[in-house]
């Protein structure tokens, strides 16, 4: 009898439970150090805009709980790829969408900026450049992992030898280098962030970069992309994705 109880006792507790808040039913987002979009220092909470708009998107304004986790880049999208992890946040490839989902309207849309010194006197050449084969001539300082320009710059004078995206910046303000070329967004915050004030914005390169939420074929969440895109165009009409935008420049 008192086994019985023990046992009912149980039942009764995990019926309890809301089911929305066990794991299987938690959308995890993965992603690595990419600051401001997203980012975790050790065992923080990831934070960042991804974070913000996501949360308001997503738990806010369709009542799913998501959980953000950071992995190294590769690790990130092969946990989606083989159905561990639900999804990430990136530009939708082909490579990507051969075992993801997507949707329409962009989380954000990143722009690629070029950077130099305040006083370096190639400014002048480069204000109205917006191609990368305009920045040949010129010593391009980077950092190891930067796909883009590993992809983009093949041609170019790129030095990589910055462990990161942090030290790659301290490089040219120190006059070893020409040009930093990246994310408009990122490289400005990181100068703020930083107190870099040597540094300048010198153009934007034309075209863009559309930030998806990448869903893996193999995740039970992939319904969530149908009603995405109206939820993001709501929170830029009603001016809340300008406001969280705001708090990172």
């Amino acid at each position: 009898m008192k086994k019985t109880l023990i046992s009912l006792m149980i039942i009764f507790v995990t019926l309890l439970i809301p089911y929305s808040l066990t794991a299987k039913d938690i959308l995890t987002i993965n992603h690595s150090y990419f600051e401001p979009y997203v980012w975790a220092e050790a065992d923080e909470i990831s934070q960042g805009i991804y974070v913000d708009i996501i949360k308001e998107v997503i738990e806010k304004n369709m009542g799913i709980q998501v959980r953000f986790q950071n992995y190294p880049w590769i690790r990130a999208q092969n946990n989606v790829q083989f159905g561990v992890d639900d999804g990430f946040i990136t530009v939708p490839t082909e490579k990507r969408l051969l075992y993801t989902n997507t949707h329409k309207i962009p989380i954000i849309n990143e722009y690629i900026g070029v950077f130099t010194t305040n006083n370096n006197p190639i400014i002048k050449k480069l204000l109205n450049a917006k191609t990368v084969k305009e920045l040949k001539p010129y010593r391009i300082v980077s950092y190891l992992g930067n796909g883009w320009a590993r992809k983009n710059l093949t041609e170019h004078n790129v030095d990589y030898t910055a462990t990161d995206f942090k030290v790659a910046l301290k490089k040219l303000s120190t006059g070893r280098g020409d040009l930093f070329v990246g994310s408009k967004l990122a490289t400005l915050y990181i100068m703020k962030v930083m107190n870099i004030k040597n540094l300048k914005l010198v153009c934007e390169l034309q075209g863009r970069l559309p930030m998806h939420l990448c869903i893996g074929n193999k995740s039970k969440f992939r319904y969530i992309l149908k009603n995405l895109d109206q939820n993001i165009n709501a929170i830029e009409k009603n001016g809340r994705k300008s406001m969280i935008l705001k708090k990172y420049r």
